[in-house]
């Protein structure tokens, strides 16, 4: 991870098992944060970006960083780059800071902890409610879902959770509310850019005040 300057935005990277509320908990943050931006994981992974051997992958190390998303870093250099005002950007992804295209470009990882039955829970019951009215649909998904997890997925999730979390600097419950969490995070995001955003204004303050006093020079 990457000390904190002024002169940029400050990057936020939340981890989580799927289903454990990442994506619900940056946008509300986002929407407390206002000019914050967000990135997601699932919008810059492909099948051919990932390992395609879950089974495979776990008995090889787990190596986090056979999971790659060269356009979600190309996004964050982008946005860093082009929007320096911007005061946070909040990025989702499962191995938070543990891989390699990430963790340099990031000032604080957030863990979001569930317990996996939760989550599995969870992805059950959203699942049902994506597919109301189509028990073809739900049956085939459900036995997918659930042939996947016992034979490798359980692990899978597992082993990615502590890489995420050996990486964190703060871990939150997932089993609270997301306002709550949102609102929590905001509160520990403004602390920790409290001192650099009045240095920040104080900055501009400078620049203004010898501004006036060239213009004033300039007069005389």
């Amino acid at each position: 991870m990457t000390a904190y300057s002024n002169a940029r935005p400050f990057v936020v990277v939340v981890s989580g098992t799927s289903g454990g509320g990442k994506t619900t908990l940056i946008r509300r943050t986002s929407e407390l944060l206002a000019g914050s931006r967000c990135l997601f994981f699932d919008d810059h992974i492909s099948v051919s970006n990932t390992p395609t051997d879950v089974r495979g992958w776990l008995d090889s190390g787990a190596d986090p960083n056979a999971f790659r998303t060269p356009g979600l870093r190309r996004e964050i250099q982008r946005l860093l780059t082009e929007e320096p005002e911007m005061p946070f950007l909040l990025v989702e992804d499962p191995f938070g800071a543990a891989r390699d295209e990430v963790s340099d470009l990031v000032h604080l990882a957030v863990h979001l902890h569930l317990p996996p039955e939760i989550a599995l829970a969870r992805r059950v019951l959203r699942a049902v409610e994506e597919r109301k009215g189509e028990p073809a649909a739900m049956a085939e998904y459900l036995a997918r879902e659930m042939g996947t997890y016992l034979a490798g997925g359980r692990e899978a999730y597992e082993v990615a959770d502590r890489a995420a979390m050996r990486m964190a600097q703060l871990t939150l419950d997932g089993t609270r509310g997301p306002e709550e969490l949102a609102r929590e995070l905001v509160a520990v995001l403004r602390r920790r850019t409290q001192p650099a955003l009045a240095n920040k204004d104080a900055d501009v303050q400078v620049r203004q005040m010898a501004a006036n006093d060239v213009g004033t020079a300039k007069i005389s």
